[in-house]
């Protein structure tokens, strides 16, 4: 069944249309230098609930935005979060992009850090870029990392991590820093104002998506629609969590796995969350 997707009672504002986009986007605004007055997006999964599989994920989204966006000096992009804080997260700074597992047997990192200013100069350029991951615990070797439609040169490290995390509850995007393990409390870290678009994740099935054969389908030299439920018509796997931004301007949840969603405010003041209908990827 679709997410449920519960509205906050934060207000929300929507910027002017940027060109004739494809899709519309969402955002979190921290305040000012600080991450403390960030909005986030958090789903509650309830305890108990195999939420995933730890040794492997495949994850897509697209992003928008410029080095000054991203708060000190990081920015968790998504984060799932279980038992003894094991985790998939997918972090982001001026020179890269490091997914990583945090499982029940250790740590697994890859990464792509072109080096110097690459990075910042080819993505943070306040232009729209896809990113696509699929990531397999046992090393670089069995794992990828795509951006704009090409795969990419990855480093990391080659632990293994474990089996399946049954107590995980909390999956968040725009960094908030979850103090304990599930619940949901805590100061906000790594947030961001980037744009946001199209967040697509499945747990486990090492290299779901199989990129190498249906890049075509989910990057052509710009956007492509995947569908209400992330599918593109049943070319991809049914992930368990699709975000993206309806033609309304409603955040909307078409993923299989069905959870409680709503923007949670870290702190301070002056903060902001946005979803809008245009402006997005084209």
């Amino acid at each position: 069944m679709p997410l449920g997707f519960a509205k906050s009672i934060f207000s929300h504002k929507a910027p002017a249309a940027a060109g004739s986009a494809g899709t519309g986007y969402f955002q979190s605004e921290y305040d000012g230098d600080t991450a403390e007055g960030a909005y986030n997006l958090i789903g509650d999964r309830g305890a108990g609930n195999t939420w995933f599989s730890d040794d492997s994920y495949s994850a897509m989204f697209w992003f928008k935005g410029t080095a000054s966006d991203i708060a000190d000096g990081a920015w968790t992009v998504m984060r799932m979060l279980g038992a003894s804080d094991q985790s998939h997260t997918i972090t982001m700074n001026s020179s890269g992009i490091e997914p990583i597992i945090q499982g029940s047997s250790g740590t697994a990192v890859i990464n792509y850090f072109p080096g110097g200013t690459t990075f910042a100069d080819t993505y943070l350029d306040d232009q729209w870029h896809h990113c696509a991951i699929e990531f397999k615990s046992g090393g670089t070797t069995n794992s990828e990392l795509w951006l704009d439609g090409v795969k990419q040169t990855i480093g990391g490290n080659t632990v293994t991590s474990g089996g399946t995390s049954t107590n995980s509850q909390w999956f968040m995007i725009n960094g908030t820093k979850i103090s304990g393990d599930v619940d949901g409390t805590g100061s906000n870290l790594r947030a961001s104002s980037m744009q946001l678009a199209d967040i697509w994740y499945k747990s486990g099935d090492n290299r779901a998506i199989d990129l190498d054969s249906n890049m075509s389908t989910i990057y052509s030299s710009g956007w492509q629609d995947l569908g209400t439920d992330g599918t593109a018509s049943s070319t991809l796997p049914a992930p368990q969590i699709w975000l993206y931004v309806d033609s309304s301007g409603d955040l909307q949840s078409g993923g299989t796995t069905s959870a409680t969603w709503a923007e949670q405010f870290g702190g301070g003041t002056g903060g902001n969350w946005i979803e809008s209908a245009s402006g997005g990827p084209e």
